[in-house]
C-alpha cells in the first residue's frame, strides 16, 4: 500500500475493518492512497446481498425464472470504472487523495431509470403497448421489431399496408401487423432490414 496509488476493494466495510483496512485508518497510514470501495448498497453497505437481491429490490426480476444476466454487477463494474477514471483525473490535477464508494444496487437503479419512468413495466410503451416495438411470430421463427422513430414507423407501415396515419398504440394495429408477419418466412423478413433500412432482427426456430 505504501507504493500503491489506488486501493480497489469489493468487501463490506465490516470486513475491511476486520482486515485492518478501514478507510479512516488507511487515510492516516497512507495519506497518498486513493480508495475506491464497491459495496452492495450505498445506504446500507454492511447489509448482505447479491445481484439477484438488488434486482428483486428494484422490481426488475422476470415474471418467471431468473434474470438473463448479472445486471447489478455489470452496472456496478461500469460505475467502478468511472470512479477509477475520476481517480486518474484527480491525480493528474494534483488533488488530495480521497475515498469513493460505489453501490451495485445504486448503479443498477440508474440503469433501471426507464423502468422507474414507466416505459418498460409490463404493458407500458416499450413493453408491449407500441406495435412498432414488439416481438412477432412468423412462419418459421420470430421477428423483433423496433420501429419507434417516425421514419422507421412510416416505412414499416407502408410495407405492411397500414394506414399512413396509423395509431401505433391501438391494439388493432398490433393485430394487423401480426397478421401480416405471421405467414412470412424468416429469410424474407431478414432481407427487409437492409433493403428498407429497418431495425428488425429475425430469430429462426432452432
Amino acid at each position: 500500500l505504501a507504493r500503491a496509488d489506488v486501493l480497489l476493494t469489493s468487501f463490506r466495510p465490516q470486513a475491511l475493518r476486520r482486515l485492518g483496512l478501514a478507510p479512516a485508518k488507511l487515510r492516516r497510514d497512507y495519506p497518498g492512497l486513493w480508495q475506491v470501495s464497491v459495496v452492495g448498497q450505498l445506504n446500507a453497505p454492511d447489509e448482505a446481498g447479491h445481484d439477484l437481491c438488488y434486482q428483486a429490490a428494484l422490481g426488475l426480476l422476470p415474471a418467471q425464472g431468473l434474470p438473463a444476466s448479472l445486471w447489478a454487477d455489470l452496472c456496478g463494474a461500469q460505475a467502478a470504472l468511472q470512479a477509477l477514471h475520476a481517480v486518474q483525473i484527480g491525480r493528474l490535477r494534483g488533488q488530495r487523495p480521497r475515498s469513493m464508494r460505489v453501490g451495485l444496487q445504486d448503479a443498477l437503479a440508474e440503469a433501471a431509470a426507464p423502468w422507474r419512468w414507466g416505459l418498460t413495466p409490463p404493458g407500458a410503451l416499450l413493453a408491449g403497448a407500441h406495435a412498432g416495438y414488439q416481438r412477432y411470430g412468423c412462419a418459421d421463427g420470430e421477428l423483433v421489431v423496433a420501429a419507434l422513430e417516425p421514419r422507421f414507423a412510416a416505412r414499416l407501415a407502408r410495407l405492411a399496408g397500414l394506414p399512413a396515419e396509423v395509431d401505433w398504440l391501438a391494439p388493432s394495429t398490433q393485430a394487423q401487423l401480426a397478421a401480416w408477419l405471421r405467414p412470412r418466412r424468416c429469410s424474407e423478413l431478414h432481407a427487409l432490414a437492409p433493403a428498407h433500412d429497418l431495425p428488425l432482427v429475425v430469430c429462426p426456430k432452432p
